[in-house]
């Protein structure tokens, strides 16, 4: 499993510990050695530009879209790294009124995020390919989808 945007490690810590085998990457130098200290194997890349020569059968992208300037090419670049078959799962901020207050904190604390329409980040999946398998609302905040690589 490749875990985009890793941060430190939280997602990638949980599937080794199931028995699984992940690689995190993130923008962050601190946070790929605070991963790093946790026991992941990680490494530091802008999820925009980075080429591995490697596919995997699971993507994780969990809160990492909203920080990034071109998602699109994201998705795109993940996508080229997820084996035919394999599971593409993200969870973003949708547009709605809770989420407006999550952008407000960022740009408070002067970072600049971006909330998505659901249907937008449909568009962006199927655009590359990908099936959308299953769509969850966890939070009045986020959407996760589960999409395949056909």
């Amino acid at each position: 499993m490749l875990d985009a945007g890793c941060g430190i490690g939280f997602y990638s810590k949980i599937i080794n510990s199931l028995g699984g085998e992940s690689l995190g990457i993130d923008i962050s130098p601190k946070m790929v050695k605070v991963a790093k200290k946790n026991g992941i194997k990680a490494l530091v890349v802008d999820l925009h530009s980075f080429a591995l020569k490697q596919k995997f059968d699971k993507i994780l992208c969990i809160g990492v879209l909203e920080f990034c300037q071109k998602p699109e090419v994201v998705i795109k670049n993940l996508n080229n790294h997820l084996k035919k078959g394999g599971d593409f799962i993200i969870l973003f901020p949708k547009k709605s009124f809770p989420d407006y207050l999550y952008k407000l904190y960022h740009q408070f604390h002067g970072i600049k995020i971006r909330l998505f329409e659901v249907n937008e980040m449909k568009r962006m999946l199927l655009s590359n390919g990908l099936q959308i398998i299953e769509m969850k609302n966890p939070t009045s905040l986020s959407c996760v989808i589960n999409s395949k690589k056909q």
